[in-house]
């Protein structure tokens, strides 16, 4: 039989998800990283122009100064409470772990899209302003909105998140949880 599981407190609750935001963060960078290299790559294949160099350092940078007290906030606000309610079952295993973090990534994905989609929308609305963007060669966003091409950048970003999700929900179940 197996002994009855300690309950969980919220100062180890608070490491784990500490853990988790640099993880997460740490996991979103490199994907980011990764798929705008990839992006890059195949751009400069289609067009046939040279390959240039990224800026790599400055959203590096970026990412750390305003990325991780961001990260923080976000996994302990809407992170903790998933971990609370999961304590309740109790869901402790690691594939509990994956699928809660990735729940908690795309919930924080989702709230950065409805702000980008807010702030887009505040653009659309005022007669008075316009904001397009181009990435490779095609318009993401029309008078600050997404166009289809750029919707399906924001859910690859959604995407990113919950990936990145996953990877913390994983590191903060091996930092509060003793090993058994």
């Amino acid at each position: 039989m197996d002994a009855p599981q300690q309950p969980l407190t919220t100062s180890r609750m608070l490491l784990g998800l500490t853990v988790a935001a640099i993880t997460g963060l740490a996991a979103f960078v490199g994907l980011t990283l990764a798929s705008d290299l990839l992006q890059l790559g195949v751009a400069t294949l289609v067009s046939g122009e040279a390959l240039r160099t990224p800026p790599v350092l400055q959203p590096v940078l970026l990412y750390a100064v305003f990325g991780f007290p961001l990260s923080l906030i976000l996994s302990v606000a809407v992170g903790l409470p998933v971990w609370e309610h999961a304590e309740s079952r109790p869901l402790r295993s690691s594939r509990d772990a994956v699928r809660l973090g990735a729940s908690v990534g795309a919930t924080i994905g989702l709230l950065s899209l409805t702000f980008n989609l807010i702030i887009g929308l505040a653009v659309y609305l005022d007669p008075n302003s316009s904001s397009d963007s181009w990435r490779w060669g095609y318009q993401v966003t029309k008078d600050g909105l997404p166009t289809l091409f750029g919707w399906l950048f924001e859910l690859l970003n959604v995407l990113y998140f919950a990936l990145a999700g996953a990877a913390g929900g994983v590191a903060a179940r091996w930092t509060a949880l003793p090993r058994v």
